[in-house]
């Protein structure tokens, strides 16, 4: 109904399907870009108009908030995909263009100065439990390796590898590889790749070539 919506005023949006906040409750984000005043009556005006036309019942939680000055729809269009790759996600575009997709996730990724912010941390002590519930919340019962997991997880924009992780015994110097692959995670987690998560969390670099 989402997409019948904006074909039939002809806006620019798209929406996601996607996990928030600690317990990972799934949800639907979107944007729309249109032209509404930005005051109270406008935003009861179009939450109503909204409502009305897709079916939304009563008691569905629904928050609406304009663009800030300055504001455009490409963050927005990074951040819905931050969860791509996932098996819960889900993505639908009206009069979006796979350029426009693309540059979101490079304004998002550009911009995004929140790390750690709001986001679950990966620490060595709930290690196991975390990625234990990443996947039972995803993939389950598909059995899935643990670095693949992680992978995801720091994909997510839903978790972040605690800064302990690149941190040495007093008096040692840090690993070089393992604060690379930390701040690249940090600077773009969506484009966070499987040898920075073995790197960080394995020191996957000074294992032995056989292995």
């Amino acid at each position: 109904m989402f997409k019948t919506y904006l074909a039939a005023h002809d806006m620019k949006g798209a929406a996601s399907l996607e996990r928030g906040g600690k317990k990972g409750i799934l949800h639907i984000q979107a944007v729309v870009e249109c032209t509404v005043p930005c005051t109270a009556e406008g935003e009861t005006a179009f939450r109503a108009h909204f409502k009305s036309f897709c079916g939304i019942t009563a008691g569905a939680k629904l928050t609406f908030k304009p663009f800030a000055a300055g504001q455009t729809i490409s963050h927005m269009l990074g951040y819905l995909q931050k969860d791509e790759g996932q098996e819960h996600y889900r993505l639908v575009t009206y009069n979006v263009t796979v350029a426009e997709l693309q540059e979101g996730k490079e304004h998002y990724n550009d911009i995004n100065c929140n790390y750690g912010i709001g986001k679950v941390r990966i620490t060595k002590r709930g290690f196991v439990d975390r990625i234990w519930a990443f996947w039972k919340a995803n993939f389950s019962p598909f059995i899935v390796p643990q670095d693949v997991l992680l992978l995801f997880m720091c994909r997510s924009d839903q978790y972040s590898p605690c800064s302990t992780w690149c941190t040495s015994a007093p008096g040692r110097p840090l690993d070089y590889q393992v604060c690379c692959a930390m701040m690249m995670i940090a600077y773009r987690p969506m484009d966070t790749t499987l040898a920075q998560v073995r790197n960080l969390f394995w020191g996957w670099h000074l294992l032995p070539a056989a292995l």
